[in-house]
This record gives structure tokens, C-alpha cells and sequence, in this order.
């Protein structure tokens, strides 16, 4: 009795705020739509971008040590690996920061791709996404560490990895603070 129709009305809702998110996908055609009293209320949800992620990218790092010797390249996490991270995931935020300035660095590469001179490099250098991307290799070196040099590699669907970028030598200051290297002007 007035539970079925209780239940009817509230099925009906859910069943226009299903249709109307669906509605509300189709970008400018759903202006009018959002425009409503309600349109608030209305997920926005883009599962098809026009340029999809066909790729990933990783931030590798090497360290020049005070005898000389240069360290291995190492992976900069760019992605958590915890079990627990779809509840708590605390480095979330600077684990996005660091793959959108990779992503940013590698939009800025590619419009420098045909220009292989000297101003093209130094250009590149005085990027924002350049300078954060060194400042996180350098935070990673050891204190005995004299110099660092970071580049981007690029996993394909296919699972390879191709050099993506490579940075030049950055010296280090000896007595160096965590947030200070040395980038060129």
C-alpha cells in the first residue's frame, strides 16, 4: 500500500538522477541541464578523455657522490604500492604532484622537440615542472652527494620503456639545505 508507493517514488527519482547523470556527460549540450535548480546535484564524470592515457611515466634519478662515482638510477615512486592506500593514502597528493609535473615536463619537451640548440635546452631548464622535478631527484641524494641528474622514461602499453628526457648535471651545494640545488638562470 503506501510502502509500494513510497518505494515506487523513490525508484523514480534514482531512475531520472540516473538518466540525467547520464545526460550530464555529453559536455556542452549538458550546460542547460547543470543550469537546473538541482543541477548541483549532478556527477560530473568524463570516462572517455579525448586524449587518453595510452602510457605512463617514471622519474629516475642518479646521484654524483663526493669520490666522483655516480650511483645507479634510481626510481622516484610516482605511484603507491601500499595495500592500504584505497583508505589511507597520505602521500597521495604528492605522488599526483609529481606524475602531473612529469606529464607537464614531457608537454613542454615535446613542443622543444625539433629544436636541439642551446636556448631550446636552457628554456626547458627554466621550467617550473623542470625545477620541481630536479628538486625532488635532489632531496633523494645522500648528504655526500655532489651532483644529481634526473630523466623520464616512458612505459608503452607494450610494457616497454623508452628515455624519454634526460636532464643535464646539477651540482649540489655542500652545505646544502633539503631544498636547495643548484639550477641554471
Amino acid at each position: 500500500a503506501m510502502t509500494d508507493v513510497a518505494l515506487v517514488i523513490v525508484a523514480a527519482v534514482f531512475a531520472l538522477w540516473l538518466a540525467a547523470s547520464a545526460a550530464g556527460q555529453f559536455g556542452r549540450k549538458s550546460r542547460w541541464l547543470r543550469g537546473c535548480p538541482l543541477g548541483w546535484a549532478l556527477p560530473e564524470w568524463r570516462l572517455f578523455a579525448p586524449d587518453p592515457g595510452d602510457h605512463d611515466y617514471h622519474l629516475i634519478y642518479r646521484c654524483q657522490l663526493f669520490s666522483g662515482d655516480c650511483s645507479e638510477f634510481e626510481i622516484a615512486p610516482l605511484y603507491a604500492r601500499a595495500r592500504c592506500r584505497a583508505i589511507w593514502n597520505p602521500e597521495a597528493r604528492k605522488q599526483k604532484m609529481l606524475r602531473d609535473t612529469v606529464r607537464a615536463l614531457c608537454n613542454s619537451v615535446r613542443r622543444y622537440a625539433d629544436d636541439k640548440s642551446a636556448t631550446a635546452k636552457a628554456e626547458i631548464s627554466r621550467l617550473a615542472s623542470y625545477r620541481l622535478l630536479l628538486r625532488a631527484a635532489a632531496v633523494r641524494c645522500s648528504a655526500d652527494a655532489t651532483g644529481v641528474q634526473f630523466a623520464v622514461l616512458r612505459e608503452t602499453p607494450m610494457k616497454s620503456l623508452d628515455l624519454y628526457f634526460v636532464s643535464a648535471w646539477h651540482q649540489l651545494p655542500a652545505s646544502r639545505g633539503r631544498n636547495s640545488v643548484s639550477v641554471p638562470r
